[in-house]
């Protein structure tokens, strides 16, 4: 059995954010508000690049500017950009699919006189830069130059749009994601995550992926964001007031960071992107007030668990009962919980072990059953190691003839221990 949903176990402090206005050098443009993406120079780290609806675009940090549609006639608002791999250049691309090349950014074609279902909402650059792939809001791909197809969601029933996509390092997979933090993945895109089902405080709004491929972040409009796979959590702004609402993401070359892009051109730092923190007045100031509890886009200050803990599930009660001894150990992480192992005291040897799962972190075999001595064992045996996530809740359910039966019903929570209660039903 494997986990299909897994979010990194790696315990980082939180980063205080920086909001950078993005110094623009003599010669280059600034982008004009309302910003709707941006893209990092992968030559020129941390330089990276703004695009407003218009197509005006502005170097930042030592971001050559390669030319803009600032001024002129569009039949359709910019919608994002993609860099080329060398940071000589860049694509536009227009809710309409029509694309509009800057500096060595070639013209491999576009979706311009295409009539489409949905409005184009993105882009991605092939990793040699010598194609793209465009994504609809119904999840219809289009793909230019050496991009390959590897399917879409076109025709398909989304619970909420589809908001962006990356591509995978070698260029042979995407990912999708929708405006509910609903992930889908196509060629050697692995699923890593989602938060599909998750209740947000506002929608998502993009996404980047690791360098590796292993991992990727997804961020919401105001600014939480949420780490899947090997991508790293080191800060956010969701929870606190903001200037303008959050359009999107890039990620530093290293995956050690990442940049949150404003509407109104201001972005926020975080990882190696943050910026040295400000020496403190003096006189030193008063102790800051303690921190309220963030909310769940924004899991800041999680308590996490370092040692192994031991939860032993209730047993009923009466003559009749099975009354069997079942101890579980675990740790946890902000969203995710780690099973580490399963004890269970005797039993009849006709008892029947049912484990139900429901949630976004179950198996992709959302019921596993097993019966017998070996059996039971086996099953638990294989549970060790396995991640939940948040929101996950996972039924047990042990039967035997001649007995009533017990059920207990686990619920995982963010950042504290499994809540277990025994089921009457």
């Amino acid at each position: 059995m494997r986990f299909l949903n897994q979010l990194t176990g790696m315990t980082l402090a939180a980063l205080v954010a920086v909001a950078v206005a993005g110094v623009v050098l003599p010669g280059v443009a600034a982008a004009s508000a309302p910003v709707v993406g941006g893209a990092q120079d992968p030559a020129a780290y941390p330089a990276y690049w703004l695009v407003g609806n218009d197509g005006g675009v502005g170097g930042y940090g030592g971001a050559a500017g390669y030319g803009s549609m600032a001024g002129k006639t569009l039949n359709a608002p910019v919608v994002g950009m993609a860099a080329t791999p060398d940071g000589k250049g860049y694509w536009l691309v227009g809710a309409d699919g029509g694309i509009f090349a800057f500096g060595d950014a070639g013209f491999y074609g576009s979706a311009g006189n295409v009539r489409l279902s949905k409005a184009i909402v993105g882009m991605a650059a092939t990793p040699d830069g010598k194609g793209y792939w465009l994504v609809g809001a119904d999840g219809g791909i289009f793909n230019y130059g050496d991009a390959r197809f590897l399917g879409s969601l076109a025709g398909t029933s989304l619970n909420a749009p589809v908001v962006g996509m990356a591509a995978t390092p070698d260029g042979d997979g995407y990912w999708l994601v929708g405006a509910d933090g609903g992930m889908f993945t196509f060629g050697d895109a692995r699923f890593l995550g989602s938060l599909g089902g998750t209740s947000l405080n506002a929608p998502v709004v993009g996404m980047a992926a690791t360098p590796d491929g292993g991992g990727y972040w997804l961020v919401g409009g105001d600014g939480g964001v949420f780490g899947f796979g090997d991508a790293g959590y080191y800060g956010s702004t969701g929870g606190r007031p903001l200037s303008t609402s959050i359009v999107g993401m890039t990620r530093s070359p290293d995956g050690k960071g990442y940049r949150l892009l404003g509407a109104d051109t201001t972005t926020y730092g975080f990882g190696d992107y943050a910026a040295p923190a400000p020496p403190p007045p003096a006189p030193a100031p008063a102790p800051p007030k303690p921190s309220p509890t963030p909310p769940a886009t924004t899991p800041t200050s999680t308590p996490v668990a370092t040692v192994p803990q031991t939860t032993v599930i209730p047993r009923p009660t009466g003559r009749r009962a099975l009354k069997v001894r079942v101890a579980i150990r675990w740790t946890w992480d902000r969203a995710t919980t780690r099973l580490v192992g399963v004890t269970i005291g005797s039993f009849p040897g006709s008892t029947r072990l049912s484990l139900t799962c429901g949630g976004g972190g179950c198996p992709r075999h959302r019921t596993l059953t097993a019966r017998g001595r070996r059996g039971l064992h086996r099953l638990l045996r294989e549970l060790r190691g396995h991640r939940y996530l948040a929101g996950d809740v996972l039924t047990i359910s042990l039967t035997a003839t001649n007995y009533l039966p017990e059920r207990a019903a686990i619920v995982f929570r963010w950042g504290r221990k499994p809540r277990v209660r025994l089921r009457r039903d």
